[in-house]
This record gives structure tokens, C-alpha cells and sequence, in this order.
């Protein structure tokens, strides 16, 4: 076929330099000169091939990301404080491999920059409904911190209780996954997320007696020995635009150390049973959107019955309402987190202004309470750039 192409592209060729040049002067033409000019269009036709190559490159390079500006208002301060700058790269080679990353830069009260690595991957895509991820990713348990919780994504200027590190949702893990969607029926999508991990570990009081917090950072080493795995299956019904998700895990949690304890260093050998269960929903209707999440950490006494099983749970509902053919959205968001040590409760109302669909400007007023009445309330303003 190509020797056919070239052939009669040839002819083509001649026959236009014939209708070109007098006859008397074609007679006085050499073959010779004929294929030199031959090969000279051939190299300029590869040198045009080659100029056109970055319009279709194998490879591609991209930047994401957000930051948020915020005022904080409570009894005893007024401050305005840089939220976070983070950064999303994206390195894919084709349509099979991508390396993902994001960095959170943030500022603590002292003016220091702190860098954090929220998740590190490279994921190969192994068909049209499954892709293999490994790394360190956002934990896929649940809906908030995997989906919602870019500040430019979340509706209100702070998180629900529970959601945030040190809560019952776990926020990351290391280790690998596999995720991905496929068609239920003609009016069904499906959704799933299955990993195995490094897993989390449960913090002790200073005396080592009590559980008091749980840790899901995203730990870079296996302390208890043995890897955590679960998942979340989740089911989308375009029709009536409700998204439904339930999440499992299970395995071990080493035990680390509170900050003030003064006794010699850890034992990590020291685990205990773990299991997670959550659900999600999410709903829209025109402009109304209403979203709630559950989630539940557990976790099993010692072997040896020297300190008891502890539970982390928290739940949040959510309703939001964007006025037709404005720019204007009202929020309200209710939430409770549960530990061993305390409750706490926290009611959110906010308003805010969206620019464009990836700038938002919000204010907010939150309530929030616990068992010692030692919470206060505050009013927060932020503003959130996702780029």
C-alpha cells in the first residue's frame, strides 16, 4: 500500500512539473534532477511532520490545585490567617501511566511554613473500569476526605467534626489500591475503591492506660506488622441524581505514644483489633443539594486486658441551596464526633458569593459544644481558589 502511495505521489509530482515547464525544457531534464527534487519535498514533508508532533505528544504535564485566605472571630481573637497553597502535579505517559501528587504549604501561628505531602501516587490504568494505584493515597473510606475536602470543594469554611485529623475518618493510607466504575443496568453506575495498607494507630493517654485519639496520617512504615484492607462500593442513579456509598475495613492499630508521655520509648509490637464502617449519600435537586456521611472507628481492647476496646464515631448532615440565576448560596451543616474522652457537637450556617465555578468567597457562623462547655463559637470568612 505504501509502495503504491509513493508511486503515484511520484506521478502526480511529474506530471505537475510537466504542466509547469515548457516541453522543449522537460526534454533537456535529466531523471536524475527529477528525483533530486523528489527527495527534496520528501525531507520537507518530514521536517512538517516533525514541527506538527507536539500537537499529539505521548506524554503531558499538568498543574492543579487550591489555597484559601481566612478570618477567624471568636471571644479572644481576631486574626486573619493563610489557609493552605496546595499544589496538585500531574506526570502521565500516554493513556497508561500517571504520577499524582499534592503538597499542602502552610503557615502555623509563629509565621513558620510547614510542607506536607497529602498523597503521593502512580497509577496505571489497566482498562476502562480499573485502575491500579500505588502509593500514599487519600484514604478511599467514605466521601468527605477523598471527594469534599479541598477548601474550594467544601461548602463551608471549616470541616465537620470528626473529619478532620485526629477524627474518626481516616485520612490517608499507604500502600495500594484499586478503583474504578462500571455500568449497573442501563440506569445504574457503580463505583468502588479496595485497598490494602500500612493502616492506623491509636494514641495513649500519658500513662499509657487509656486510647484517647485516633491516627490515620498515612504512616510510611508498618509498626503493627500486619496490613489493614477494605474498601467503598458506592451506586449513582442519574435519573434521580442520588449517590449512595457504603465503606468497610478491617485489621490492626499499633499504639503510639501521647506527646507528654515520659516513659521509655514505644513498643510497637503492642496492636489491637481495628474495623471501620461508614455510609454516604449524596442528593441533588435543581439548585438543592442535601449530602450526610457516617463514619465509625473501632478499636479492640489489649490482649492482656490491661486497657479497654475504644470507639470513634462522628456523623454530619448537610443542605445547601443556590438561588436560580445568581450567584448566592446558603448553607446550614449539623455534625457530632465521639471519642473516648469527649463530645463534641458543632451547628454551621453560612452564605456565600461564587465568582466563577472554582472561586468562592464564604462567611460563616459556628456553633460548638462539648461536654466541659469549654468550645466557643466562631465566625469565619474565607476565600478559596481551586486552579
Amino acid at each position: 500500500m505504501s509502495i503504491c502511495k509513493h508511486a503515484l505521489t511520484k506521478t502526480l509530482l511529474s506530471l505537475t512539473i510537466a504542466s509547469a515547464f515548457p516541453a522543449q525544457l522537460l526534454a533537456n531534464t535529466a531523471d536524475d534532477e527529477i528525483e533530486a527534487l523528489w527527495q527534496t519535498v520528501e525531507q520537507l514533508s518530514q521536517q512538517v511532520a516533525e514541527a506538527e508532533e507536539w500537537k499529539a505528544p505521548n506524554t503531558l504535564i499538568h498543574m492543579a490545585g487550591y489555597a484559601d485566605i481566612n478570618f477567624i472571630s471568636t471571644d479572644t481573637e481576631n486574626s486573619f490567617a493563610t489557609g493552605s497553597f496546595a499544589p496538585i502535579f500531574h506526570y502521565q505517559v500516554q493513556d497508561r501511566v500517571m504520577m499524582g501528587a499534592e503538597l499542602a504549604f502552610k503557615v502555623d501561628d509563629m509565621g513558620n511554613t510547614e510542607v506536607d505531602m497529602e498523597y503521593f501516587t502512580i497509577d496505571y490504568f489497566l482498562n476502562d473500569y480499573a485502575t491500579l494505584v500505588m502509593g500514599r493515597f487519600l484514604s478511599p473510606l467514605g466521601q468527605f476526605r477523598q471527594n469534599l475536602h479541598p477548601t474550594w470543594i467544601n461548602k463551608l469554611p471549616s470541616a465537620p467534626q470528626g473529619f478532620g485529623h485526629g477524627g474518626a475518618a481516616p485520612l490517608a493510607d499507604v500502600g495500594m489500591q484499586v478503583r474504578g466504575g462500571f455500568k449497573m443496568g442501563s440506569s445504574i453506575n457503580a463505583n468502588y475503591a479496595a485497598y490494602v495498607g500500612n493502616g492506623v494507630a491509636s494514641e495513649m493517654s500519658a500513662d499509657g492506660s487509656e486510647l484517647v485519639e485516633a491516627h490515620s496520617p498515612g504512616f510510611n512504615a508498618d509498626m503493627d506488622g500486619s496490613k489493614n484492607f477494605g474498601g467503598r462500593f458506592g451506586i449513582y442513579m442519574p435519573s434521580s441524581k442520588l449517590d449512595l456509598g457504603l465503606s468497610w475495613a478491617t485489621g490492626k492499630a499499633a499504639e503510639i505514644a501521647n506527646e507528654n508521655t515520659v516513659s521509655p520509648p514505644q513498643d510497637f509490637t503492642v496492636k489491637r483489633d481495628w474495623d471501620f464502617i461508614g455510609a454516604d449519600f449524596t442528593w441533588h435537586l435543581g439548585g438543592f443539594d442535601l449530602r450526610g456521611e457516617y463514619v465509625k472507628q473501632s478499636y479492640g481492647a489489649r490482649a492482656d486486658n490491661s486497657s479497654e476496646a475504644a470507639d470513634f464515631d462522628a456523623v454530619y448532615v448537610q443542605a445547601a441551596y443556590r438561588f436560580p440565576a445568581s450567584k448566592w448560596e446558603i448553607v446550614a451543616r449539623s455534625s457530632s464526633y465521639n471519642n473516648p474522652e469527649d463530645s463534641l457537637d458543632r451547628s454551621t450556617a453560612g452564605v456565600n458569593y461564587i465568582f466563577t465555578s472554582s472561586v468562592i468567597a464564604k462567611l460563616g457562623y459556628e456553633s460548638n459544644s462539648n461536654r466541659a462547655n469549654t468550645a466557643g463559637d466562631r465566625v469565619l470568612v474565607q476565600m478559596a481558589y481551586g486552579f
